[in-house]
């Protein structure tokens, strides 16, 4: 069943987040991710997916934006692959180089203009990423690049829009509610017991999550398992049935098709592909 799943041609972690070349076989369901999320489609089959309000065909002079937790999905439109380029950018990350520039780092629109700066500056980093003997800073200098320019594709000529809301500004039931999520990332706890516990209603509960946090509080939820699921793949070689468990799934396989329909990868391939790739980015320069 898992031999036309996705493949991880290269994955490189950094203090960035991480970036993955992808080889897509099939759509992933929606979802979200705590970081933001740059997708470019490189070769196969076009792809093509929501992203909040938007629709996102695939085609050679648009890449696409996502900004943490907003809610998307992945469709092929064939029996081919599709191969892409993501790249998964730390919130702590931006969060540090914003403090030392003006710029913005929040996409404006999804759609990523691929104009001469940002081709440029994509194929540097993925000549890197797939070179062997590249060392960790030229990576680290290409990811900058690559997002620099991609964060000004989504500017030009694009709305301004309000900027997300920091945890302090949350309101104090959201983020009663996140704390709440972290403290039973294991249990399938209904969102209606969820709002009781905030003092919500259901509707309530839903209306503030799309407002403050651009997301609804399952994918929210879901996203928190989703990292949790992907540093402890990275970190370490643990069974993937005590991962499971400590998730809260009741079968290592319903682990597996969770993590597969989030990232289109297995959780085997993928800590297979971490650990190549963390041996290699750790290597001497």
């Amino acid at each position: 069943m898992y031999s036309r799943m996705a493949q991880i041609l290269a994955l490189h972690r950094g203090e960035f987040g991480r970036a993955a070349l992808l080889k897509l076989h099939s759509g992933l369901l929606p979802h979200a991710h705590s970081e933001a999320h740059i997708v470019w489609w490189l070769a196969g089959t076009p792809v093509e997916g929501q992203v909040g309000s938007h629709l996102w065909r695939s085609v050679d002079h648009e890449a696409v934006g996502i900004n943490p937790y907003e809610p998307h999905d992945l469709r092929i439109a064939g029996d081919r692959p599709a191969v892409c380029l993501a790249l998964y950018i730390s919130q702590d990350w931006l969060a540090r180089r914003s403090a030392a520039s003006t710029q913005s780092f929040r996409f404006h629109t999804p759609f990523l203009k691929i104009d001469p700066r940002l081709r440029n500056a994509s194929l540097d980093f993925l000549n890197a990423l797939l070179d062997e003997h590249c060392t960790l800073i030229v990576r680290e200098q290409r990811i900058e690049q690559m997002i620099d320019a991609a964060v000004d594709a989504s500017i030009t000529g694009a709305r301004p829009v309000a900027e997300f809301l920091t945890p302090a500004s949350l309101d104090f039931r959201i983020r009663r509610a996140l704390v709440f999520m972290r403290e039973h990332i294991d249990a399938r706890i209904p969102v209606d017991v969820l709002a009781r516990q905030v003092g919500l209603s259901r509707p309530h509960l839903f209306a503030m999550f799309r407002e403050q946090l651009n997301t609804p509080p399952q994918i929210y939820w879901n996203a928190l398992r989703l990292d949790a699921a992907i540093n402890r793949l990275m970190q370490g070689d643990e069974s993937l049935t005590l991962i499971a468990q400590d998730l809260g799934f009741s079968a290592s396989s319903n682990f597996s098709r969770f993590f597969r329909d989030h990232t289109g990868v297995t959780p085997r391939e993928y800590r297979r592909a971490a650990h190549e790739k963390i041996a290699l980015s750790t290597s001497p320069l």
